[in-house]
């Protein structure tokens, strides 16, 4: 275990800091938060006997309910009482004194009767219900489930399909990489199963699923936060690193940022981490507190997109700087992507910065969608949305769980996804969007009165924070909106076919140096060909080419060999890496992460 002492410190903290917090009163479409994120926990580590009690029994109520919805003809198997009974399993297994034999027994009752699925949803959820059996099921073999079989039967298949999903997790990709609220979803099933799955081939399989996880959180941690390119990230969460529910983990598990209640939502899993014996190896810890220069890649890990995406590899790219951090995908473009973020600069905890080409909302989502899209948008001009509750919090851009959430929506996703590249510092957008579409520009989101400095020049964009440095040159110019909801954050590009160039950088000891930002963009030379279309810039004195045709067609890497599993020929020596990762080609530069992804066309 490492750095054990302040892990444990900072979980009694954590814990703390939520007990005092229990009661928020934020509702969702499934139920209150504070039951589904398992806050009794929090009160039972504090002490709070009867507090505890009480939250637990509220949080069986909405589960029964939940499932009440499902078994009565609705079909709802999307609840979040899986969740629940995650952070409810913990509390009956760590606190059976306080959990007292009145709710055991309800518990018990609960798990026996569940209407398990075997497969068939998102992956956060297939996860969690194939752990759910697979520990119900081994602490009541003998008694009969919902569906007549008995916990023995159902513990043994469970165990078999959590060994696929982890195995397929490592070696083929997640389909929800990135995503900093399932991260710590996933921390539910995978925390309860390596403290209490009694197969050890499978507590090792999941530990390496773990440190996996870690890791990736530590190549994109900046600021305290999850601050990188993702799948299934939300946008609400994701313009401000203060908002990402990957906050209070990063706290736990890399002693970044600060501990507070900014984020009262999808903390389950963080709250059964700070319980559980898990600790990241040190390699994740140092790499989450490398201050840069630090350039890292996804390991050649394949994300399952959307159907009708036809790629063979996708690459995650993450540069960090001191002061600036650029994460971003190797991928060709396609008609849509449900909630991406092909790539995120981040210099601040409120200087993130990211694109897409907004879709405000899709069809069949009410009667009158062209409608709603249109209201929505005079809504945004007008400035007539009051935050609900945070400042991103408006109709169209509401968290998980709200009405008016849309996937794709106006920041998050693209209703026809770009093309996109990146290398070192630089990353490279290529969109082509259908004329018919509600938006037939795409935008960018660059909070100003975030920076230090925000300077206009043609068809480039300059902003400082700090040491952190930040360019983008857009084949059709950027323009600022100047009224209403997203006055002063929103900057668009208004055109149908284009090109957006990116790029990051760092301030040494010289003021000077941010005149010299500004004054050498030129050097870079990006030109938008719109018969192809192509985009290509000058880097390290070649041209590089990005096209939507063949985005890195003629440059895959050669497969590589990879593994992630403990036990076996894969044990790491004692005080040695607690992970093994094999890949062919030359070992990596120090600070540095294979492979940064194959770059585009040369000419």
């Amino acid at each position: 275990m490492n750095n054990d002492k302040s892990f444990v410190e900072r979980s009694e903290q954590l814990l703390r800091t939520y007990a005092r917090h229990a009661w928020h009163p934020l509702e969702t479409i499934w139920g209150r938060y504070r039951c589904f994120d398992g806050l009794f926990l929090a009160l039972f580590a504090a002490g709070d006997v009867e507090g505890g009690r009480r939250l637990l029994a509220e949080t069986l109520d909405m589960v029964d309910k939940n499932i009440g919805d499902e078994l009565s003809g609705r079909g709802d198997k999307w609840h979040l009482g899986d969740f629940a009974l995650h952070a409810v399993w913990r509390g009956f297994r760590t606190y059976p004194a306080e959990t007292g034999d009145d709710l055991a027994a309800r518990i018990r009752e609960r798990l026996l009767t569940y209407p398990y699925h075997p497969g068939g949803m998102s992956e956060n959820h297939n996860l969690l219900q194939h752990a759910l059996r697979c520990l119900a099921g081994h602490a009541f073999p003998g008694d009969r489930f919902r569906d007549g079989r008995n916990g023995a039967g159902h513990h043994a298949e469970s165990t078999d399909l959590i060994q696929s999903w982890c195995k397929e997790w490592l070696d083929s990709g997640s389909s929800e990489w990135g995503a900093d609220i399932y991260d710590n979803v996933n921390l539910l099933s995978l925390c309860n199963l390596f403290d209490y799955a009694p197969s050890g081939d499978l507590r090792a399989v999941v530990r390496s699923v773990l440190d996996a996880l870690a890791t990736e959180s530590a190549l994109n941690a900046f600021d305290g936060a999850t601050a990188g390119a993702a799948r299934r990230g939300y946008a609400c969460y994701r313009m401000s690193t203060r908002n990402s529910p990957s906050r209070p983990l990063h706290y736990l598990w890399f002693g970044s940022g600060r501990v507070d209640f900014d984020v009262p939502w999808f903390v389950g899993g963080v709250l059964v981490a700070a319980h559980s014996g898990y600790r990241p190896p040190a390699e994740t810890l140092a790499l989450a507190r490398h201050p840069g220069p630090l350039r890292s890649a996804d390991w050649n890990r394949r994300p399952f997109y959307q159907p009708g995406v036809d790629i063979a590899e996708t690459f995650r790219v993450t540069t960090r700087l001191p002061g600036a951090q650029l994460s971003g995908t190797v991928i060709p473009a396609s008609p849509s992507r449900y909630t991406d973020f092909t790539w995120v600069a981040c210099l601040g905890e409120d200087a993130v910065v990211f694109a897409n080409h907004p879709r405000p909302t899709h069809p069949g989502h009410k009667s009158d969608a062209s409608g709603e899209a249109r209201a929505l948008l005079e809504g945004y001009r007008r400035g007539t949305f009051p935050a609900r509750e945070r400042p991103h919090w408006v109709p169209g851009n509401y968290p998980p769980g709200w009405d008016g959430e849309r996937r794709p929506g106006y920041w998050q996703g693209h209703g026809c996804a770009p093309a996109c590249w990146m290398q070192g510092s630089i990353a490279l957008n290529l969109f082509h969007i259908d004329p018919a579409e509600t938006c037939p520009w795409f935008h960018v989101f660059l909070p100003s009165a975030a920076f230090d400095e925000v300077v206009r020049r043609g068809p480039w964009l300059f902003a400082r924070r700090g040491k952190g440095l930040l360019r983008l040159w857009a084949s059709t110019p950027l323009e600022a909106v100047g009224e209403g909801t997203w006055a002063g954050v929103e900057w668009r590009s208004e055109t149908t076919s284009g090109a957006l160039f990116v790029e990051i950088g760092s301030l040494g000891d010289s003021p000077a140096e941010w005149n010299t930002w500004v004054d050498d963009a030129d050097s870079r030379a990006p030109r938008f060909d719109p018969a192809t279309p192509a985009v290509s810039v000058v880097d390290d004195c070649e041209r590089v080419r990005l096209d939507r045709s063949a985005a890195f067609a003629d440059s895959r890497l050669p497969p590589r060999r990879r593994r992630w599993i403990h036990g076996g020929d894969a044990k790491a020596p004692p005080g040695g890496p607690s992970h093994s990762l094999e890949n062919s080609g030359p070992s990596p530069r120090a600070g540095e992460i294979r492979n940064p992804g194959p770059p585009p066309r040369k000419s």
